[in-house]
C-alpha cells in the first residue's frame, strides 16, 4: 500500500484487533531523511456505550506517552480526516 507524503502536523487513525475494533491516532511530529516520531493523541466516545460506538480524535496529545519512531516506509494507519469512527471492544 502506498502511503502519502508525509509532513509534520499530519494526524493518521490506525486500527487494530482480531476480534474487535479499535483505534489509535497519532500526529507527525518530527521527520528526518528516513524516519518519522509520531505523537499518541486522544481520542473521545461520540455515541454508544463505551464498548461500541463511534470515536474521534481530541486532537490533544496524551500525556506521558512517549513518542514513537517508525521509518519512513512504515504503515502507520490512514489519514485522519475528522470523520466519527466505529470502534467495538466487544468479543
Amino acid at each position: 500500500m502506498t502511503q502519502p507524503k508525509r509532513e509534520i502536523g499530519q494526524v493518521y487513525a490506525h486500527n487494530y484487533g482480531y476480534s474487535i475494533c479499535a483505534y489509535e491516532f497519532f500526529k507527525i511530529v518530527r521527520l528526518s531523511k528516513s524516519s518519522m516520531w509520531l505523537q499518541e493523541l486522544g481520542k473521545k466516545w461520540v455515541s454508544g456505550d463505551g464498548q461500541q460506538g463511534e470515536v474521534v480524535c481530541t486532537y490533544h496529545p496524551i500525556p506521558d506517552r512517549p513518542l514513537k519512531m517508525y521509518r519512513l516506509d512504515k504503515y502507520i494507519g490512514s489519514l485522519y480526516n475528522g470523520e466519527e469512527l466505529y470502534e467495538d471492544h466487544l468479543d
